[in-house]
């Protein structure tokens, strides 16, 4: 068996979830693969192959553009060959469908953000191509039970064609780092469902806790809340290498996650890997990856967050986490998602 991958998100992603995905999954697969690619800007691609940059250190207008044309050109080449048994999209363009020749694709659907908030950039492309290759694909693997159930009601896609192959975590060995009580964590986008002032107001009723936010500066909107807060002197922005994310997680009394949203939630498992507790949102998705080793809020509350962080600073409650990050790997992510492949060319 061989499986195609394509280009897409290693033309526009230099990090990101959907690009680290599709790194693991591919380096877990006990199968042939083939991905095709000129040029990449992709921190984690060097764990797989080594393919050079594109002006890595140079931003222009059209950039990521322009690279995943030169890419695409490369990918049609290829996939003309017809070397391969299932095509799996990177992404949910549709530029390589009229190349496969009768062949099978296999798409990983990551979430439905952008069918439930319509007012995020790119949205209207997202969910018009996201919906076509939906209806192409032969099989559609999906990270969570609520993401399956929202591809369903909004997609009308049928149960049987949908399959739920959870992400797996980082397997660290974790060095013993001292832990930085009452320092919570907030890692990743803050886009608005990310729901990041919650966790700012939150952070203003317990006066005693200090942030670390792993990410971007803070916008000049965050800037003026965090002023009219008060909290300035007890937020730090860092930008954070895996290993030292590692340590952050570490040894902070637990990662707040406050989505309104997600498709699966991967810092979740990131942070019991390295046996941090988690705050999340109370929401289905959240349930299904955190199970009983998270502690949950009303996202909508920034006084329930406060409770919570209380709570925790009492008690730093690690005692499911093991058990729960045991349920998460990515070498089953990988079996189970070749037992897709195997079930798609069965019935092709």
């Amino acid at each position: 068996m061989k499986i195609f991958f394509d280009h897409q998100i290693f033309s526009s992603q230099v990090f990101g979830g959907i690009s680290r995905y599709h790194i693991q999954l591919i380096k877990h697969l006990d199968v042939e693969w083939e991905l095709p690619l000129f040029f990449s800007n992709n921190f984690y691609l060097k764990e797989l192959k080594t393919v050079p940059g594109f002006f890595r250190e140079t931003h222009f207008k059209g950039k990521n553009r322009i690279l995943e044309r030169i890419n695409r050109i490369k990918a049609i080449s290829e996939i003309k060959k017809g070397n391969f048994d299932i095509y799996h999209p990177t992404f949910y363009g549709n530029c390589l469908v009229q190349h496969l020749q009768k062949r099978p694709m296999v798409l990983t659907l990551h979430d439905m953000i952008h069918d439930r908030f319509p007012e995020l950039p790119a949205s209207k492309w997202e969910r018009k191509a996201k919906y076509a290759m939906a209806h192409l694909a032969q099989a559609i693997i999906v990270p969570s039970q609520f993401t399956a159930d929202e591809l369903i009601t909004l997609y009308n896609v049928p149960a049987q064609k949908i399959h739920v192959v959870c992400h797996g975590g980082p397997e660290w060995k974790m060095p013993s780092i001292p832990l930085e009580e009452n320092r919570f964590l907030f890692v990743g986008a803050r886009t608005y469902y990310k729901n990041f002032s919650v966790v700012l107001k939150a952070l203003k009723m317990v006066p005693e806790c200090s942030l670390i936010i792993v990410g971007y500066p803070l916008s000049s909107t965050e800037e003026t809340l965090v002023k009219d807060l008060g909290v300035k002197e007890r937020i730090k922005v860092v930008d954070a290498s895996d290993d030292e994310l590692k340590e952050l997680y570490s040894s902070s009394s637990a990662l707040i996650f406050p989505s309104l949203m997600e498709g699966f939630g991967l810092p979740v498992i990131e942070a019991f890997a390295a046996n941090c507790p988690v705050i999340c949102s109370d929401i289905p998705v959240f349930h299904e990856v955190g199970g009983d080793a998270a502690l949950y809020f009303d996202p909508d509350s920034p006084a329930a967050l406060a409770s919570a962080m209380r709570e925790n600073i009492k008690h730093r409650f690690t005692e499911n986490i093991a058990k729960q990050c045991a349920e998460f790997s990515w070498a089953k992510c990988a079996a189970e998602t070749r037992s897709v492949y195997e079930k798609v060319l069965q019935n092709n």
